[in-house]
């Protein structure tokens, strides 16, 4: 059991990074400018992250099984990685129409910020709640070397393999083609 859950510990934080540097790629698009995007990217990564911590940390811990909750937000991270996709095919129409209100820098930031938000909060809010459960199901499992530690080695690995294959493997995969393997 303890490989099996620092392997999905590890292919979550590979998946988790690959979304990210997909997600920037794709907002890059939308933004016209990568700053911007990777600002978006990143803050409501980071807030989702820890709003998803602070929901389901609790929840983890007064859980009969972890695991399963743990299951759930991944499918969950999966479908809102989903939503993406289908709010990124639809941007260009609610955005033409949002935009003929006015040309201001600010409204037209504000507009591409808020669809950035609306898009990923969902999964990135469900993402951060992966750790908290499945930390929950390793701290209940008594062992010679506690499968924490072994899940900090991993937390650092993950995401720098999550980006060589961002980065290697599907370099010039679209965003869409990315995020669909």
């Amino acid at each position: 059991m303890r490989a099996t859950v620092l392997l999905l510990f590890f292919l979550s934080g590979a998946a988790a990074l690959a979304y990210e540097v997909a997600w920037t790629r794709s907002l890059g698009l939308v933004f016209g400018a990568s700053h911007l995007a990777v600002a978006t990217v990143l803050a409501v990564y980071m807030g989702g992250q820890a709003l998803g911590g602070a929901l389901f940390g609790s929840r983890a811990d007064r859980s009969d099984r972890p695991l399963r909750l743990y299951g759930y937000l991944e499918i969950g991270t999966a479908l809102g990685a989903l939503l993406f996709l289908g709010l990124m095919r639809a941007y260009p129409a609610v955005y033409g129409q949002l935009a003929r209100v006015s040309d201001h820098p600010v409204y037209v930031t504000a507009i591409r910020a808020l669809f950035a938000v609306m898009a990923l909060a969902l999964p990135a809010t469900l993402m951060g709640g992966t750790l908290p459960a499945l930390s929950g199901f390793a701290s209940r499992r008594p062992g010679p070397i506690p499968l924490q530690i072994g899940m900090c080695g991993t937390a650092t690995r993950s995401p720098i393999e999550g980006w060589h294959l961002t980065q290697s493997a599907l370099p010039d995969a679209t965003v869409s083609q990315a995020m669909s393997y």
